[in-house]
């Protein structure tokens, strides 16, 4: 019995753990509806086919995003954003800020 709950604690700790370090899918949407989102949290998610153009990502938590197809990322603003292990549109790894 014993050992039961404690396995079941386990799961519960790691279920409730999962999302840790994930985007927030409120700043995802606020950034594909606005064009904006500083100091929005979107680490871990996954852009592909997007288009940025002039897009304020200012303070973002960029961290292991992967930008896959981006239209005009370059002109992104992207001043202190956080680009850890973030895989960047020509599939170059980003370690800056970790």
């Amino acid at each position: 019995m014993k050992h039961a709950l404690l396995g079941v604690g386990c799961l519960l700790l790691m279920g409730l753990s999962w999302r840790v370090g994930a985007y927030d899918e409120v700043h995802l949407k606020k950034l594909r509806a606005v064009g904006s989102c500083l100091s929005c949290d979107l680490s871990g998610a996954f852009l592909y086919d997007e288009n940025l153009e002039e897009t304020n990502l200012t303070n973002a938590n960029l961290t292991t995003v992967t930008l896959v197809k981006l239209k005009n990322f370059n002109t992104a603003i992207t001043t202190g954003a956080t680009f850890c292990s973030t895989v960047m549109p020509d599939g170059s790894k980003n370690k800056s800020g970790c």
